[in-house]
This record gives structure tokens, C-alpha cells and sequence, in this order.
């Protein structure tokens, strides 16, 4: 072999090189100090806080780098900070024949536990922020507009603690089930009036 073929043979290589180099750079990723990645495309078993396993079809990542395999696997990103929420409902029929109007705010984070992280791997990837906060406000308001109805106005004014308990206890599965744990929550009542009457004749 010639000194020309032996100089085209080491360019091809060392092209090749830097090639698979910068493939593979590529196919690294990380993750940031207040997110999840979630890894799906091949099935694995997970070890739960309970030392029970799960069968999932995605690996998770809490911090850190890992490489991704092309054709085969793909990312997603769950954000652990907390997520606030705006509540509001008006026209809320409670026990002492009146209405009232009430706003507050809640706050939602996914965990920083494998438990919880599978949840949300299952339930909230194709889900944008906003959508996954939606989530959160309709189960927290329907709850809460059911406890509401069945109290005098005196009574709510006087039971915010027992209020927010009966809130914390009553969405805790249905809101783990999305991967979410309800952190701190609020109200206030900003108007109440007499509730209307219809009257029946014959």
C-alpha cells in the first residue's frame, strides 16, 4: 500500500472517528437538578419504597446523564418544582339556604420518589403544565365544593383546619393516582348572598 493510500485510509478513519463521536455526544442527555427524565421504549422492573416491583415500559433519571439509544428509546421531561393552582367557583349552594363565591390556591408537585414518578410516568407525559394543573383544580375544587355544600356559612368560617384535612384526605388517591401530592392549599369566601327560591304553582 502506498503513502497515499495509507493517508486516505487514516482520514477515513479518524473521520469516522469524529463521526461516532459526535453521534454519540449527541445521544447523551441530562438531567437538571429539579426534573425527571423519563425513558421510554423498553420494559424494565422497578423496585417501589413498599419492596414490591412494578413492570414499566420506561427507566427514570433523577439527576445526572445517560446515553439514549436512537430508533429505540425517547424522552420526556417531568418538572419536580411546584405547580400553583387558582381556585375559583362561584355560585356554591351550601346548607344555610345562601350562595357563595369563593377564590383561593393550591399547591401540587410531582415527589422526588420512585413511587410517585412512576405514577406520573404513566398518567402525564403527553400533558403539558397547564393541562396537568387542570388536573389538579377539578379534582381539589370538586372535593371541595362537596364538603362546602354540606356546611352553614358559620361552619366554614370556623373550620378553614378541618376544611383543608377534609381536602388533603379526599384527593390524596385520586391525585397520587396522576403522580401529584397536594402541598399546601387555601381559601377564602369573597361574597355570599341569599340562594333563590322557585316557587310552584298549581
Amino acid at each position: 500500500m502506498g503513502s497515499g493510500s495509507v493517508v486516505i485510509v487514516t482520514l477515513f478513519v479518524l473521520i469516522f472517528a469524529f463521526v461516532e463521536m459526535v453521534w454519540v455526544l449527541n445521544r447523551i442527555i441530562n438531567a437538571g437538578p429539579h426534573e425527571v427524565l423519563v425513558i421510554s421504549g423498553r420494559r424494565r422492573r422497578i423496585r417501589l419504597q413498599d419492596g414490591k416491583f412494578a413492570e414499566v415500559g420506561f427507566r427514570m433519571l433523577k439527576g445526572g446523564r445517560t446515553f439514549i439509544w436512537p430508533f429505540i428509546e425517547r424522552v420526556d421531561r417531568l418538572s419536580l418544582e411546584p405547580m400553583p393552582i387558582q381556585l375559583r367557583y362561584e355560585d356554591i349552594a351550601i346548607k344555610d339556604n345562601s350562595k357563595i363565591k369563593f377564590e383561593g390556591s393550591a399547591i401540587v408537585r410531582i415527589p422526588n420518589e420512585d413511587e410517585w414518578i412512576v405514577y406520573a410516568g404513566s398518567s402525564l407525559l403527553s400533558k403539558s403544565s397547564d393541562e396537568i394543573a387542570m388536573l389538579a383544580k377539578q379534582k381539589i375544587e370538586s372535593v371541595l365544593r362537596l364538603m362546602l355544600k354540606s356546611m352553614t356559612f358559620d361552619e366554614i368560617n370556623s373550620s378553614w383546619e378541618k376544611i383543608y384535612e377534609y381536602v388533603r384526605q379526599e384527593t390524596y388517591e385520586d391525585l397520587k393516582g396522576f403522580g401529584l401530592k397536594l402541598l399546601d392549599f387555601g381559601i377564602r369566601i369573597i361574597s355570599t348572598y341569599p340562594q333563590e327560591t322557585a316557587s310552584v304553582s298549581s
